[in-house]
């Protein structure tokens, strides 16, 4: 998930797992993996961008809407 400067949701996606190990890196001196969530990782089959959905969750709980 990618947030706007106010926190808000700018863009969201659900990635496969097998997507993030084939495009993740891992960095020896933190000792962790490392990914890159890139404008051509969500054109790759099977992710999902969710956007909207989570856009309009949050605008909801900003106007106590259902």
């Amino acid at each position: 998930m990618l947030f706007n400067e106010d926190f808000s949701v700018l863009r969201a996606a659900l990635i496969p797992f097998l997507v993030v190990k084939d495009h993740a890196a891992f960095v020896k001196h933190t000792n962790g993996w490392k990914f890159v969530l890139r404008d051509s990782i969500w054109l790759l089959p099977g992710v999902e961008d969710i956007t909207e959905r989570l856009q309009q969750v949050d605008l909801q709980s900003l106007t106590g809407s259902n």
